[in-house]
């Protein structure tokens, strides 16, 4: 559980926990969407075509993942290093195939991730 949302968790207030929750997945969602798909994969795209600058995108995207991952079990971490890749895949689609360039339904979708991966890992940190 990351260290604002056990503190949020501590306060005891369900309002303070969901609000924690929201504003951590929120932020993380808007500013990794800002970056990668904003900044890297529309340069990698314009210079490399779709399928490569996208998949090149997506492999940089797993890299900060693996300083999250990292202390994982060795399969926990694969799936979850898989997982980021595909996400920043999907995400870079969106952005490119699907939304004309814009990316807000990218930020939506990875904020709404972040967010059920927040209240997931403090309901499962809460039942062990």
């Amino acid at each position: 559980m990351t260290t604002l949302l056990a503190e949020a968790y501590a306060t005891g207030s369900v309002f303070v926990i969901i609000l924690s929750a929201i504003l951590i997945g929120s932020q993380t969602g808007v500013s990794e969407e800002l970056f990668f798909r904003g900044f890297i994969g529309k340069r990698l795209i314009e210079k490399l075509g779709f399928n490569t600058g996208n998949f090149l995108q997506s492999v940089i995207f797993m890299i900060p993942h693996y300083l999250t991952f990292s202390g994982t079990s060795q399969l926990e971490f694969y799936l979850m290093m898989v997982n980021s890749g595909v996400m920043g895949y999907i995400f870079g689609f969106i952005t490119e195939k699907k939304s004309n360039g814009s990316i807000i339904p990218a930020i939506i979708m990875h904020s709404l991730v972040n967010i059920t991966s927040a209240f997931l890992l403090l309901f499962l940190e809460l039942a062990i």
